[in-house]
């Protein structure tokens, strides 16, 4: 009887050390606001430094589709919505090639994928109107502990209007806001831990209220690391803008160690640690 006992504390101890699903827990995260380090470079795409986005919009006419909105807001919610519909979300599904106009032709061809590629379409469909955007990759505080859904991909578009940076979803079609006003992926951390009303919104308007729930719900967890790559460009990877060798810039709150491994299995040996909201958050 005591053995059992025994193996059971252990069991239990063991899945508190290595959880199986991340865990709900948030709390306030802070960072530094030192000046920029010059040697980091940002590159977005646009039409002109990746011809695929012209293709990608004369393809699938998405001046048209913006132009349904009535202003710049309107014009990325009406992005996000056609790229929210082109399939519905999977995930575990990969495309044959992680570039957006394969993920489209194989969508338009039944196959339904992850966060990671409405994230990737997203960028390009914005990039291709002319808004600079980036994919943005966020991760657990327990990322190095949890077995499963450890991060979580969406995108970050440069509002010219409001000179900042805004999250949308591309996997659940949705711009988070507070106040009135859209907010970056840090700024929807901070609002859900200090209970300032987030609001999220689509090309429609504000969503339903069951929507809203289940994605703050989920969202939360995933908004401790960030990190989104260098170079945005659609280049082969091998011709992208490395700094170091490292392909990403990782914002990692103070007090905080960077991540080495996602999910215990694979190495992060790809991402530059940061603690400077000013260099994850630079205009581009």
């Amino acid at each position: 009887m005591r053995i059992a006992f025994l193996l059971l504390v252990l069991a239990l101890a063991s899945c508190t050390a290595l959880r199986i699903l991340p865990s709900e827990r948030i709390g306030p995260i802070a960072f530094a606001t030192t000046a920029p380090d010059t040697a980091l470079r940002f590159f977005h795409a646009t039409p002109v430094n990746s011809p695929d986005l012209e293709v990608l919009r004369d393809r699938y006419d998405l001046d048209s589709i913006a132009a349904t909105g009535t202003d710049e807001l309107g014009r990325i919610l009406a992005i996000l919505a056609w790229t929210r519909s082109r399939w519905e979300h999977d995930g575990t599904n990969q495309p044959s090639v992680s570039n957006t106009l394969t993920i489209l032709h194989e969508a338009e061809q039944g196959a339904q994928f992850r966060c990671v590629e409405y994230g990737i379409v997203l960028k390009s469909a914005l990039a291709a109107i002319g808004q600079p955007a980036r994919t943005l990759g966020l991760k657990t505080r327990d990322v190095e502990r949890t077995r499963i859904a450890a991060g979580h991909v969406c995108t970050e578009v440069w509002s010219r209007d409001l000179q900042k940076w805004i999250v949308v979803d591309g996997q659940f079609g949705v711009m988070p806001t507070a106040l009135g006003r859209p907010l970056n992926a840090v700024e929807l951390q901070a609002a859900l831990v200090d209970g300032v009303p987030v609001r999220c919104i689509n090309a429609l308007g504000p969503v339903p209220a069951e929507v809203q729930e289940r994605y703050l719900r989920f969202i939360g967890k995933y908004l401790y690391f960030f990190d989104t790559r260098f170079d945005q460009r659609e280049w082969p990877m091998d011709s992208v803008w490395r700094y170091n060798g490292e392909l990403s810039l990782m914002l990692v709150p103070l007090n905080a160690k960077p991540p080495e491994r996602f999910q215990r299995r694979s190495p992060l040996n790809y991402l530059h640690p940061t603690h400077s909201l000013t260099d994850f958050y630079r205009a581009p």
